[in-house]
């Protein structure tokens, strides 16, 4: 309807798809255009100009209204203990665990950061082939079918006739290669610019995640530093992520876990990229591992082909703060 490409909306954060929400995001188009937009899965409650623009990242935080159907708990004081006891607990210790959610790596076709793993490996031909091929389990029976013939060995002109046009973005891929036959590169740049890096953040954020994992299996806190530990500054609405902070050593412990406490600063995380800042010590010794065992270095993340594509990672906060966490068990009436 504004006849604008992609390029021209920006928005703060990705959202799930199958969630009902609300949210803000720029257009390059004239405000009257804007207010006249109709669609049938969504609509304008406000619009203005700004000399903003949003780009993934500016997103200062979520208000989440959730809800827990089926439980099995059998009755519903079972039900009020276990959620008191995990609301209690989410509020003692601050806030959770700042895992990258299911959403970053894909819903029924988990496979964005192992494509991702594909480039950081330099190859390109299975990152493509993990997109347009690698049938899974759970799909419809016309998409399993055209990626398996792929995975098979069929040619991509006799696939594309089999492609359902639903999947554009794949058939995209396939009309590039059956014009320029092993330009893995180029396929990939058929793509969204925005779905191209998100393979790679995908994967720094399944490092991550194994960090985490990692840290919190050794008993070591997320909501107080420790030697080696990386600590940022943070405002009081603002979950950062910073390529570089402060080390935390024995000298200075006091101070920082202090600062900590208060909602001044924040445990960190690698997320790691071309130009990693390690941790020391224990902390420093688990993102090393989980790193090594991916058999990764910094220059993994330097994608020649696809320069911007190119990542120097960052640190991220272990935990999210959470300041307020309100519950309700309803045991009849709720319909949607």
């Amino acid at each position: 309807q504004l006849r604008i490409g992609y390029g021209a909306v920006g928005f703060a954060g990705t959202k799930d798809k199958r969630a009902v929400i609300s949210q803000q995001i720029s257009l390059d188009a004239p405000l009257s255009a804007v207010e006249t937009l109709r669609f049938d899965d969504f609509e304008i409650l406000e619009a203005f100009r700004s000399n903003r623009w949003l780009e993934i990242g500016d997103l200062i935080g979520n208000r989440f209204e959730i809800v827990v159907r089926d439980t099995d708990f059998g009755d519903a004081e079972k039900l009020r203990s276990a959620v008191s006891a995990t609301s209690d607990l989410i509020l003692r210790e601050g806030g959770f665990p700042n895992f990258f959610g299911i959403q970053r790596f894909g819903a029924v076709r988990i496979t964005t950061h192992t494509i991702g793993k594909f480039i950081a490996h330099g190859d390109l031909k299975g990152a493509v082939l993990a997109y347009i091929a690698n049938p899974m389990e759970g799909e419809r029976a016309d998409i399993f079918a055209a990626r398996k013939m792929i995975s098979d060995g069929a040619n991509f002109a006799d696939v594309l006739k089999e492609y359902p046009d639903k999947f554009e973005l794949e058939r995209r891929m396939i009309r590039h290669l059956i014009d320029r036959p092993e330009d893995w590169a180029g396929a990939i740049r058929q793509l969204p610019k925005h779905l191209q890096t998100m393979f790679v953040y995908a994967y720094q954020s399944y490092l991550f995640n194994r960090i985490l994992s990692e840290r919190i299996r050794r008993g070591i806190p997320l909501s107080a530093p420790i030697p080696g530990d990386i600590i940022i500054p943070c405002t009081e609405h603002v979950v950062p992520e910073q390529k570089d902070g402060i080390l935390v050593s024995e000298r200075n412990l006091e101070k920082i876990a202090r600062r900590v406490k208060e909602g001044k600063a924040l445990v960190t995380g690698l997320v790691f990229g071309s130009g990693p800042l390690f941790a020391e010590c224990e902390p420093g010794e688990i993102e090393r591992k989980v790193v090594e065992a991916e058999g990764l270095r910094p220059e993994n993340f330097v994608v020649p082909q696809i320069p911007y594509l190119s990542s120097k990672g960052t640190r991220r906060a272990l935990m999210v703060p959470m300041k307020k966490l309100d519950w309700e068990v309803v045991t009849t009436g709720i319909e949607n």
